[in-house]
Order: C-alpha cells, then structure tokens, then sequence
C-alpha cells in the first residue's frame, strides 16, 4: 500500500517522494498564486498525482486543539490548520511535507512523520506560551497577546523542549 504524502504549498509545485499519494487541502491549493504554479497543479490533480480532500470537521477540532496544547496557534493560518488536520484524518500512512516551524512542532508533537521541502527541519519538539517581558505574568491562551496585569504586549517563551527530532 502506498504511503500517504500531505503536501504544504511549497511541496506541490516541487519534487514529492515517490511511492506515494499526494494529498491536500482546499485551503492550501488556495494559497497557491502564481499562473505558472497553478499550471503545474493543475496538472498533477488531472494526471491523479494529487487529490484534494476537505478533512472532517473532528480532525480539524483535533488541529486546533494541538495547536492550543502546544502554543502555536497564534501562528498558525486556518490552511495550515485544515493541512494538519488532513495529516491527522490519514492517521499513520501520513507523511506530512512542509517547511512551516510551527505545523513541523505540532506534528512532531503527535508523532505524525514530518518531511521539509526545501528548508529547515526544526531540532526540538517546543511547548509554548505567552509571557509579558514587565511584570513576567504568564498566559496559556495563545489568542491573548495583552497582558491582562499591566498592558504590555506579550511575547511567545518556550516552556518545554523534548529532545532532538
């Protein structure tokens, strides 16, 4: 059985790991602007090298609660939210391609099998949260970007890191 590969933008227009299936979400196909860019996709969903899935609302509910636990929802676009939700709706099979930090932790984080494009894989798997630089007061609610003490902006710290990946 070939193994199921979730591509990021970058990945559609690039060359894919052979022996799979290629895989996206509506959301990213969107992302994709360039007539040259749009030409090549095209292609690849006529010739059956790509499909284009919408995953279920449950795995999307799932995404963004990932995104909540490890605190990258704050950075994260609903594209790259419906790519990680379509990597967990293929459960296993699923080797997820991009080169996005934040989709790279989360998926790492839920030990789904992460694979970069033309950039960087990252080294720690990083659990984040908000911290105001004034007065150190602490939010887990990554939508919260004020500090409710005393008003200053906040900033993301790292929190936890588990080991090289």
């Amino acid at each position: 059985m070939k193994k199921a590969l979730v591509l990021d933008s970058h990945a559609l227009t690039g060359a894919v790991p052979s022996g799979g299936i290629c895989y996206t979400t509506p959301q990213i196909l969107a992302e994709v602007k360039s007539s040259v860019d749009r030409a090549i996709v095209e292609a690849r969903r006529e010739s059956g090298e790509l499909s284009v899935v919408e995953p279920d609302s449950t795995f999307l509910e799932e995404a963004e609660a990932l995104a909540v636990a490890t605190g990258d929802l704050s950075v994260l676009s609903r594209a790259d939210l419906s790519l990680l939700a379509l990597a967990l709706q293929m459960d296993e099979e699923a080797l997820l391609l991009t080169d996005d930090f934040a989709l790279q932790n989360i998926a790492l984080h839920r030990n789904i099998r992460v694979q970069t494009i033309r950039g960087r894989r990252i080294e720690d798997v990083i659990v984040w949260m908000r911290l105001c630089p004034v007065c150190g007061s602490r939010s887990e609610d990554p939508e919260v970007r004020t500090c409710v003490e005393c008003g200053a902006s906040l900033t993301r710290k790292a929190v936890s890191k588990r080991g090289r990946c």
